[in-house]
């Protein structure tokens, strides 16, 4: 017993290299995930919108290919304004239809909807465009208004406005490790560091 308490007191000992208040912020009291706790969960908040969440997508998604195996990473759609919930909403039909069969290419069609805004001008304002973008991916009219329309969609769009409040999000790309710190490129000081900050995050998570 002696060995084992030495051993816990020399992880939480450990000289970090990030320091809270500075490159991360704590969220007082800690905030629910969007998993379960058997994982230690990553959350991106983005729009397809973003200027920097279009800069950071290669980044983030390289991390997510390579994250430690205790690691969760999940995405959530920012929720401020009219056109950024219809694109939110574009996300969860994306999300659903992928987990039903329906859409054969994910990450392709997301790339897809990053070009579309950032590179060809089309801010995708209508179901209309977004269904025709669905369509170009082999999604029948049916199934993207059925999935559209659904409460499933419904309801992970309001978990994820309350998340982006609980979370205190006013700007993306946001990550939240475990529904507890809070940090972005901003306070990490760029993109390669903030990657170092969310592994950091993810390790202090994992010993405690």
């Amino acid at each position: 017993m002696p060995l084992l308490l030495a051993q816990a007191d020399t992880s939480a000992a450990r000289d970090w290299q990030f320091e809270e208040g500075k490159q991360y912020f704590r969220l007082v009291p800690t905030q629910p995930t969007v998993g379960g706790a058997d994982k230690v969960e990553v959350a991106e908040i983005f729009w397809y919108g973003c200027n920097h969440c279009y800069d950071f997508e290669p980044i983030i998604n390289r991390w997510a290919q390579s994250k430690p195996a205790n690691a969760r990473f999940v995405r959530i759609p920012a929720m401020w304004n009219p056109l950024v919930k219809l694109h939110g909403q574009l996300y969860y039909t994306e999300e659903v239809l992928t987990k039903n069969g329906k859409l054969a290419d994910p990450e392709e069609f997301r790339a897809t909807v990053f070009r579309e805004y950032h590179q060809r001008g089309n801010r995708m304002t209508s179901e209309g465009a977004i269904q025709a973008l669905f369509e170009r991916f082999g999604v029948s009219a049916e199934d993207f208004s059925n999935t559209w329309k659904s409460f499933e969609v419904a309801q992970k769009m309001r978990v994820a406005e309350d998340l982006g409040r609980r979370y205190g999000i006013t700007g993306v790309p946001a990550v939240v490790v475990n529904g507890k710190y809070r940090t972005g490129a901003g306070e990490a000081g760029g993109y390669p560091n903030l990657i170092k900050v969310i592994d950091e995050l993810v390790e202090r998570e994992s010993i405690r």
